[in-house]
């Protein structure tokens, strides 16, 4: 790993919301001077010209975070070196709390493609991948973030799933992840998964102790049960709601991460997703029936309140279920009690 990953950014982004930056908000955004936290920016529209003269103007009053779009991390021929010239000149202009790029590629040497292209996911490409993402902060002298894509097709040869594929990139180069939730959705969405998991244990795997996850649009109902296995399974504690003035209506939610925690023998993945609408009733009663099983699965284990968790979650999204009230119910009983009451559980 290159000694520059020591490198802490100047200006950091604050664990707070913030919102996109474009064009036609320059003017606004310097007349009247928003209470936003930050800005995101797509670095390639900023490097030259008049844009970059109101980035300039924008960037002594807020922070600011650089989303690459056209570096090609994942091409095989290596780094555009004129691409990474112009990326490293802007980011030493402006000083960014963040920078990040994606896990795709764009093009080559003869052909650029303007899209953000599937990688496949095999030991070749994680080779060729780490080896860009080490240059690229190698350059800019400062650790990275790498965006998990939305994709549309996948590859019959790749040979790891993509939070593998991720998670090793992370070892290997030292970068970060910007993990986008959405993308997971779009990816399931068009592969046909019957559900989609946010894998918690993955991501608990690279966030440092003490350290912040944001979960965006934290009220759609798999985000919720995410940030709630979260706290279940791995003590996240919410450490702000960001937003809102209640946690019910908080758009985005901020969970800070133990400073120790027992180490886990099984990996637990959060429930997401399976239909593209997100409170469709359907899946809302599918997710708060698995809550109630593994809820009823605890309590015949013994495990009290990891059942009353689950519980919790089952009435939150389903909360006229009379199962779920009697189930948790019986968490309060004693376990004689609940043990002469309980049947086998589901396998």
């Amino acid at each position: 790993m290159p000694a520059a990953m020591d490198l802490v950014p100047a200006d950091p982004i604050p664990a707070a919301a913030g919102i996109g930056l474009r064009f036609a908000h320059h003017r606004a955004v310097l007349g009247e001077k928003p209470a936003v936290s930050w800005f995101e920016v797509h670095a390639e529209n900023y490097f030259r010209g008049v844009p970059l003269a109101f980035l300039d103007a924008i960037r002594r009053d807020y922070p600011m975070s650089l989303h690459g779009v056209g570096l090609s991390l994942g091409g095989a021929e290596g780094l555009d070196r004129d691409h990474l010239a112009k990326l490293r000149a802007l980011a030493d202009r402006i000083e960014p709390g963040l920078i990040s790029e994606h896990l795709s590629w764009s093009g080559n040497a003869a052909q650029y493609l303007a899209d953000l292209l599937p990688l496949p996911l095999t030991e070749e490409a994680l080779d060729i991948f780490c080896r860009n993402v080490d240059a690229l902060q190698a350059a800019l002298g400062r650790r990275v973030l790498v965006e998990n894509p939305s994709t549309y097709l996948q590859f019959a040869h790749s040979t790891m799933p993509e939070a593998e594929f991720l998670v090793e990139v992370v070892r290997r180069t030292g970068c970060g992840l910007l993990c986008d939730v959405n993308n997971i959705f779009v990816s399931a969405r068009n592969h046909g998964f019957d559900a989609v998991f946010i894998d918690l244990y993955f991501v608990n795997q690279l966030v440092r102790p003490g350290g912040v996850i944001i979960f965006d649009d934290a009220n759609w109902d798999g985000v919720f049960l995410a940030s709630r296995f979260a706290e279940m399974e791995y003590g996240y504690r919410v450490f702000d709601q960001l937003g809102a003035s209640s946690p019910r209506d908080a758009p985005m939610r901020a969970y800070r991460k133990p400073e120790s925690q027992p180490l886990r023998r099984t990996i637990t993945v959060a429930p997401f997703f399976e239909g593209f609408t997100p409170r469709s009733e359907n899946v809302k009663a599918a997710m708060a029936n698995k809550a109630r099983h593994r809820g009823l699965v605890a309590l015949a284990r013994g495990k009290r309140q990891l059942a009353r968790r689950y519980l919790r979650v089952a009435e939150r999204l389903d909360p006229l279920h009379l199962k779920t009230w009697f189930r948790r119910a019986r968490t309060s009983l004693p376990m004689s009690m609940i043990r002469a009451t309980s049947g086998r559980p589901r396998s």
